[in-house]
């Protein structure tokens, strides 16, 4: 299941909940991390576990950073955070 909000009207800001192995948008995330090495990764492990959730920031219509997030006692635990190279300061 994926779902999007817009941070503000025609500001070209989109977040994305990604919570499973099936919606994962790899050419998206390959801007990100610069590579599809992390894909075995959260398809079998990440994404194994119930309520994990991959968070992905794009700035007009790119992917700029993703955030990895799973449960954890009683809230939640950011595991990962990876921002695109040339969106680095």
């Amino acid at each position: 299941m994926i779902a999007s909000a817009k941070r503000k009207p025609g500001g070209g800001e989109v977040l994305k909940a990604i919570r499973t192995a099936a919606d994962l948008p790899l050419d998206e995330l390959s801007r990100v991390y610069g590579s599809r090495a992390d894909e075995d990764f959260l398809r079998h492990e990440f994404f194994g576990q119930a309520g994990a959730a991959l968070w992905l920031w794009s700035e007009g219509g790119e992917a700029v950073s993703a955030l990895r997030t799973e449960p954890w006692k009683d809230g939640v635990l950011v595991t990962a955070l990876q921002t695109a190279e040339g969106c680095r300061n």
